[in-house]
């Protein structure tokens, strides 16, 4: 995941959304954009001392926002996740996760050995 937060817009309401813009030619799956912005969340109250009130994706050729509450239960979870896959990196412990879907976008399809024939389509 890459990414940076798009904009962050502060209501006469004093309430902080932060919106990622997504257009379809770049869509990616519903739960990553949710924890994308979660790790944005986590970014801005760390950044700024102030935890945002929502996030929001906004869909460009429907302009459509779809705003959600920041959530702190999935605020911890998300910030479990980050800190098991900082831990995994600092450790080079990457353990390679086949499925259909991962390994038809991978880059090393051809030179993972986890590819099993038979069990991922590549």
């Amino acid at each position: 995941m890459v990414g940076r937060i798009d904009l962050v817009r502060r209501l006469d309401t004093q309430e902080t959304t932060i919106i990622d813009l997504k257009s379809k030619a770049r869509s990616q799956a519903e739960d990553v954009t949710e924890t994308q912005l979660h790790i944005y969340a986590l970014g801005y109250q760390q950044l700024t001392g102030s935890r945002a009130d929502y996030v929001e994706t906004y869909l460009l050729e429907e302009r459509q926002a779809w705003p959600r509450s920041v959530d702190d239960d999935f605020l911890d979870d998300v910030k479990t996740q980050v800190r098991h896959a900082a831990k995994s990196l600092r450790e080079s412990h990457l353990p390679a996760q086949p499925s259909p879907k991962t390994c038809g976008q991978c880059d090393y399809q051809r030179l993972c050995g986890s590819a099993k024939p038979g069990k991922v389509r590549v």
